[in-house]
């Protein structure tokens, strides 16, 4: 049986959505979808973003993480965050989904990489916002 992602406890105020026809809604929006590079963003250096998902993981910044997932895409956010929390990559959550152990995910592996991109942007930038981004530790 599916999980219902919508009472996921990685975000326990996620926001509950039109979840009827979601595929039908992001297909129509697929094409705004980012997919800008990491450059774009800023985030180039892969050390930089290694701590940045090691923090995602960490379990410390719940709130950032659910902010920027639901920021970056609502469709996708609880995608994001087992993504990010749990280091899993969009094949591994395609599997998940063929075992039947998450629903399907309204998107393809292009969209899911580039709006995670965004994601990251987004967190990082929440990170520097708060003050906590001297744990990053950057010289």
């Amino acid at each position: 049986m599916a999980t219902n992602l919508k009472g996921s406890s990685h975000c326990p105020w996620a926001v509950g959505g039109a979840y009827d026809n979601r595929k039908d809604f992001f297909m129509k929006k697929s094409k705004a979808a980012p997919r800008y590079s990491w450059d774009y963003y800023g985030l180039k250096d892969k050390e930089y973003r290694k701590k940045l998902k090691q923090m995602a993981q960490s379990g410390k910044y719940v709130t950032f993480l659910c902010s920027a997932a639901h920021t970056a895409s609502e469709m996708i956010a609880e995608y994001l965050l087992l993504s990010v929390t749990k280091g899993l990559s969009y094949d591994t959550l395609r599997v998940k989904w063929e075992l039947r152990e998450i629903e399907q995910m309204p998107c393809g592996r292009t969209n899911f990489y580039g709006i995670r991109r965004y994601f990251y942007y987004l967190f990082d930038k929440t990170l520097k916002e708060s003050g906590k981004y001297s744990y990053l530790e950057l010289a």
